[in-house]
């Protein structure tokens, strides 16, 4: 009987992603199950569809390994596992989309407590909190940590309140860190603007951003990572070219990518504007199997991200760019001879004519007026340079 009396008492033990599903609202839910249905993840899809939201019984990894594959020998527990882990990574979808999606579990704590359902508020706090570290979630972080913190200090556990609130003061210290990164970013450059003045302290500003490239927060790491990379790209685009710099590219793709799952500002988009100033340049080759790959890559992502369909798609410019850029590098030394149309690949042919059928469409859309003036440039002179130098073909 006391046996029986411990097992109910005992915290559930779920895995990772058990606790982000548990975590999601039915609305992310279904947002998540979606895209696994579109990038044809079915797998990933029936391990989310076997996890249920019971926040006390928890249902073991053989068991969820056994729904998922039907069985549970050796071998399949190390493909489940695998399976586990990637499915998590699957999540990034919602950390770029929905980066507030487990804030709604706070409201969920306070229900719970009001309700007299203490044990399910205090499973759900823990994992919540152990997710929202994770992710990078600083603002859940900060208000599942004030919930710990009162509640032990009811139960006048002092100890805990102090080292709680030591952690509430380091999760507010990273999000104002990140503030004053784009902060600093914003107010000192503009590259709509010509200003050479920022030239003169260039080194200055490198330093800024340096200091924080080792920092512990993910987040904070990636953002001074990336600032650097555009003041480089800017700025300094012949030392933007050199192999030390593109080792730090690689090296900066590594991390974003790894980082998938860690939460961005909503309507960051640091990948498509790191695409275009990797892809821009004068040694990309888009022809080859390499840059085909990448710069497919950047229009899968443009699909990847909702919220671009209420703006200007930034990514689609950064792609048009890249395209007409490279064409009219690539093709620029033989415009003078009467047979050139012939020369070009008819591949290359048919992609230059819908990329400029392309640019005409977005020229003429109501889009762009009051904000969005100067991002009309980038179709209006490819449209331009596309007509003189090709005509369509």
């Amino acid at each position: 009987m006391i046996a029986a009396d411990n097992s109910r008492n005992a915290k559930p033990q779920f895995l990772t992603i058990q606790k982000v599903v548990k975590l999601m609202s039915p609305f992310h839910k279904e947002e998540f199950m979606q895209h696994l249905r579109e990038i044809k993840a079915s797998i990933p899809l029936r391990l989310v569809e076997s996890i249920n939201n019971d926040l006390i019984d928890s249902i073991s990894s053989d068991d969820l390994c056994t729904l998922v594959y039907g069985r549970n020998d050796l071998q399949t527990k190390k493909s489940f596992n695998q399976l586990a882990s990637h499915t998590f990574r699957l999540t990034a979808f919602l950390s770029r989309n929905y980066p507030s999606y487990l804030l709604h579990n706070i409201n969920k704590i306070e229900e719970l407590i009001n309700y007299g359902r203490l044990k399910e508020a205090n499973v759900l706090a823990e994992i919540l909190l152990d997710i929202a570290e994770k992710i990078e979630d600083l603002t859940t972080q900060t208000l599942v940590l004030r919930f710990l913190t009162q509640q032990a200090h009811i139960q006048k556990s002092q100890a805990e309140v102090i080292r709680l609130s030591n952690r509430i003061s380091e999760v507010l210290n990273c999000d104002l860190k990140l503030h004053n990164i784009y902060l600093y970013l914003r107010k000192n450059f503009n590259i709509s603007i010509k200003d050479d003045s920022v030239l003169k302290s260039l080194d200055t500003h490198f330093d800024y951003f340096a200091s924080f490239h080792e920092y512990e927060c993910h987040k904070i790491r990636i953002i001074s990572k990336f600032s650097s990379l555009y003041l480089l790209y800017y700025y300094r685009p012949t030392e933007y070219l050199t192999e030390k710099v593109q080792l730090e590219i690689q090296d900066f793709e590594e991390e974003l990518t790894k980082n998938g799952v860690v939460i961005l500002p909503f309507m960051e988009d640091l990948y498509s504007k790191f695409s275009f100033y990797k892809l821009n340049l004068s040694n990309t080759d888009l022809s080859s199997k390499e840059g085909k790959f990448e710069y497919q890559k950047l229009l899968s992502h443009n699909r990847y991200l909702k919220f671009w369909q209420n703006y200007v798609n930034i990514p689609e410019l950064y792609a048009i760019t890249i395209k007409s850029t490279y064409y009219l590098s690539r093709y620029h030394c033989i415009n003078h001879r009467e047979d050139f149309r012939q020369v070009i690949p008819l591949e290359d042919r048919n992609d230059i004519a819908r990329l400029a059928a392309r640019c005409e469409e977005l020229i003429i859309k109501d889009i762009w007026e009051p904000d969005h003036i100067n991002d009309l440039i980038h179709p209006t002179l490819c449209i331009r340079k596309l007509k003189r130098r090709f005509e369509y073909l």
